[in-house]
């Protein structure tokens, strides 16, 4: 298990502000360009780049079908986020942790994340089809039914030190 690394005044600075840059960006299947738009994946890719940890995100192809995730071929992006993410237990999750979701709840098809914003209340920020980047909640029944789990970046402790040299401004 990864230990939760403290997670100092200017870690948590930096990213409420690059969560507040994302939020309200509009959905784009297949997005990772926040001036276009993001889905998930480019959701969870752009908050860590702009935390000064790139994440590799396998290609999908222009062959995918929109339902992807459906058809299982979105377990390319799952294998790639076990490489550089951790499963941690519920109890551990912490202020930008991932959330991960499944298409229908003990099926293991991944099919969403999101950024853990308040582990108390259960807020998560994520893209959201047909929307803009916005607050979900997992104690909202369609969430709720589907938490996966829980989990945290390999190098947490590489994104703490690099908010340390941050500037005060960060924009997306």
């Amino acid at each position: 298990m990864i230990t939760p690394p403290a997670l100092p005044f200017e870690y948590h600075r930096i990213a409420e502000q690059v969560l507040a840059e994302l939020k309200g960006v509009r959905y784009l299947h297949r997005g990772l360009d926040p001036a276009r738009g993001l889905d998930c994946r480019g959701h969870i890719y752009t908050f860590y780049r702009l935390l000064g940890l790139p994440m590799y995100i396998p290609p999908e192809g222009k062959h995918y079908p929109p339902d992807f995730w459906r058809n299982g071929v979105g377990f390319t992006y799952m294998n790639a986020l076990i490489e550089q993410f951790q499963w941690i237990p519920a109890r551990s999750a912490q202020f930008s942790d991932l959330v991960v979701f499944e298409s229908k709840s003990g099926t293991g098809k991944i099919c969403h994340t999101g950024i853990m914003l308040d582990v108390t209340s259960g807020e998560f920020q994520h893209a959201v089809r047909n929307r803009r980047v916005g607050v979900g909640r997992t104690d909202e029944r369609f969430w709720q039914q589907r938490v996966a789990g829980f989990m945290r970046h390999r190098r947490m402790g590489v994104l703490v030190e690099n908010a340390k040299q941050m500037p005060r401004e960060v924009k997306v």
